[in-house]
């Protein structure tokens, strides 16, 4: 058996990885945001005359 200290070597990396991440979205790149998200350009009249209009409902039915 190893005597290699692999619980130190995981703890290490745990909060290695972490700083890292860190200072590579906030300090090194410079973003001010975690998450993005995408807005769709559709309104309501469409989405009822939409080809698909009420599949979720029809697979509530099933």
């Amino acid at each position: 058996m190893s005597n290699f200290p692999w619980e130190i070597v995981l703890a290490v990396l745990a909060l290695v990885v972490p700083v890292f991440a860190f200072l590579w979205e906030f300090v090194f790149v410079g973003r001010k945001r975690l998450g993005y998200r995408v807005q769709v350009d559709t309104t309501a009249r469409q989405e009822v005359a939409a080809e698909n209009a009420g599949a979720l409902q029809r697979l509530d039915d099933c």
